[in-house]
């Protein structure tokens, strides 16, 4: 809702390259251009700031900046949070936050709100439950706009007739939102942060002993992303199949974040079944070693 209400066909937007794969389908279906900025998996999955500020023109609406990230896991530090709000402030644009994974972090990393940053921009936050609350299916999400300078007064209102258009969360769920956001004990988090915790680590631990493979170390969201040497195992497309078929191991194949030569694997497996995860992609790396070589 929030790309439909900003934007009209020609403008631009500017969105992670790494990023989920909605927001450039949506910009294409509504005409807008989606720009690029490179997210920097070899330099901890920063943001290329110098690139993100050169793809900025007049027809430059707005800015998405999703942290925690998908597919990365990186947590945004408080000052690369800072440099790009004084882009945005240069530049007079709005930040389009995508925050659904919010206070899921870990590795000690702390979560920053942008609205909660200087300089003061005006910024539309995307959240909801279904992530830190391990609830997707009930669909239950919100949108906060922080409307400094009253520069989003117009895309308020369109926010709100695109709503009126989607009849989404059922009114029981919304019912209990506040109960969920106020009275479910902080044990319940402090739980899944020590899975992730104690996946990441072990995930991380084990592949990067494997030849050819280099995982990412994430600090939030629920994902790892993990680089393989085409030299050393084939195409992108031979990996994941083949772990799918020799392994019974299903991962995201990079190339659907535009990050090719990259796998994301998820984190919330119960702590067995991730070891046993590292086992087989450790057997599939050894086999497929010894028979791409031998091709060769």
């Amino acid at each position: 809702m929030v790309l439909s209400a900003i934007s009209t066909p020609g403008d631009n937007i500017l969105l992670p390259d790494r990023g989920f794969p909605l927001y450039s389908t949506i910009c294409c279906r509504n005409g807008v251009e989606r720009r690029l900025y490179p997210i920097d998996l070899d330099n901890d999955g920063l943001i290329d700031l110098v690139q993100l500020e050169a793809k900025i023109d007049k027809k430059t609406k707005a800015i998405l900046i999703n942290n925690p990230s998908n597919p990365t896991g990186i947590v945004f530090p408080k000052w690369h949070l800072e440099a790009i709000l004084r882009i945005a402030y240069k530049y007079k644009l709005a930040i389009i936050a995508d925050e659904i994974y919010g206070d899921l972090t870990f590795n000690n990393m702390k979560f920053y709100p942008l609205a909660t940053l200087s300089p003061k921009v005006p910024i539309i936050c995307c959240a909801g439950i279904s992530k830190q609350y391990l609830v997707p299916g009930w669909r239950l999400g919100w949108i906060i706009l922080h409307n400094r300078y009253n520069a989003l007064c117009e895309i308020k209102s369109g926010i709100i007739s695109l709503a009126q258009q989607i009849m989404g969360p059922s009114s029981l769920i919304q019912g209990a939102l506040p109960d969920i956001l106020h009275n479910v004990p902080n044990l319940f988090f402090e739980n899944i942060r020590n899975l992730l915790q104690t996946n990441s680590d072990m995930i991380f631990s084990r592949l990067i002993r494997v030849p050819g493979l280099k995982p990412l170390r994430p600090s939030g969201a629920m994902y790892m992303m993990v680089k393989f040497d085409p030299e050393m195992y084939g195409n992108e497309s031979d990996f994941v199949e083949g772990l799918i078929r020799e392994e019974s191991l299903y991962t995201f194949s990079g190339s659907l974040f535009n990050a090719p030569n990259w796998l994301r694997l998820l984190l919330t497996f119960p702590e067995e079944t991730t070891n046993e995860a590292c086992d087989r992609i450790e057997m599939f790396c050894q086999r497929s070693r010894r028979i791409y070589n031998w091709h060769k």
